[in-house]
């Protein structure tokens, strides 16, 4: 509206307008004003769009009727202006848009250093306006910072704040993503019957805020089966049934589950798709365990399988996640 202020003030014309190219291409009147008592009919003109925003030409016309570049352009007679002048708003990275005044003959004919002062006015204008976008993108930038902060905060308050102490054995978690925020999940907990303990690790696919909501998801549907007497296998089947009946197809979660026993050693593992868990036995020698069914949610109905096997005094195993997120038991 200031921008108009200046154009009616210095070029005194019948109508004038500002067009605004958006995101995805489309030339929008951003402002339009026309003198007092005469009928608003928009000059906006496909011709003229064409010959200004996208070729970055200024634009004098002295009567469309005769100028063969609109002579044709149905919008421009209908509007009842036949002398107008046009200029883009360029910036570095291009045409924002234009700006254009009209009048009808008899009434004002444009010149050409009327024509050099819309380019003036023009050039000004296309700064403020990219100042004023600049702006606006970075107190978006800004709120979606705080977003991040705030989901980062709520995921770090569903992973566990302390382990349990279990006479004889150490446990160690942590996590530490590549971004604000991530899909990555670990919990490790005492069961319900107090006497053996489960851990836990997951990666949901994507990336981000949609993916940290996925993992809040995967926390709820999880938080029972875990505290419960099932195997890993039936836990993983319960689990995946949920999920995949909540999320879209492309949503699912990789998963390392194992039940452990600490007087015996005795371990009970499922990898649900997941990266290949590590087991370093005392004698040195390496045990990989890999995966034995799909993804948590990527298929209804997926049938997973329970692998026992046993610790000894002195030997380590370890479950982790791409981006930094790891049990070590």
């Amino acid at each position: 509206e200031l921008i108009l202020d200046r154009a009616f003030v210095h070029l005194k014309p019948q109508e004038a307008a500002i067009y605004l190219r958006d995101p995805a291409g489309n030339d929008v009147c951003a402002a339009r004003r026309t003198t007092p008592g005469r009928e608003s009919r928009p000059m906006h003109s496909r011709s003229l769009l064409h010959e200004v925003i996208d070729k970055g030409m200024v634009a004098h016309v002295v009567d469309s009727a005769v100028d063969e570049r609109f002579a044709e352009s149905r919008s421009l007679m209908m509007s009842g202006l036949r002398s107008f002048i046009a200029a883009p708003l360029l910036d570095a990275q291009g045409a924002l848009g234009m700006i254009v005044v009209g009048a009808a003959l008899g009434v004002r004919s444009f010149k050409d250093e009327d024509l050099e002062l819309l380019v003036s006015l023009a050039s000004v204008a296309a700064l403020r306006i990219r100042n004023v976008r600049l702006v606006a993108e970075a107190m978006e930038r800004q709120r979606l910072e705080q977003e991040v902060r705030l989901a980062r905060q709520i995921q770090v308050a569903l992973l566990p704040a302390t382990l349990p102490v279990v006479p004889g054995w150490e446990l160690h978690g942590g996590n530490m993503p590549s971004r604000g925020v991530s899909g990555d999940f670990y919990k490790l907990l005492v069961r319900g019957d107090g006497r053996t303990f489960a851990l836990f690790v997951a990666d949901v696919s994507g990336k981000g805020v949609a993916a940290s909501l996925l993992t809040a998801s995967l926390e709820a549907l999880s938080a029972l089966p875990l505290e419960g007497s099932e195997p890993p296998d039936r836990i993983c089947e319960q689990v995946g049934a949920l999920l995949h009946r909540r999320t879209p197809p492309e949503k699912y979660a990789t998963a390392f589950l194992g039940t452990l026993d600490p007087e015996t050693g005795a371990l009970s593992w499922t990898n649900a798709g997941h990266n290949p868990a590590l087991l370093l036995r005392a004698s040195g020698a390496r045990e990989w365990l890999k995966a034995c069914g799909v993804p948590l949610g990527l298929l209804p109905g997926a049938r997973y399988a329970t692998n026992v096997t046993t610790m000894e005094p002195g030997e380590i195993g370890r479950a982790s996640c791409r981006e930094r997120v790891s049990v070590v038991v």
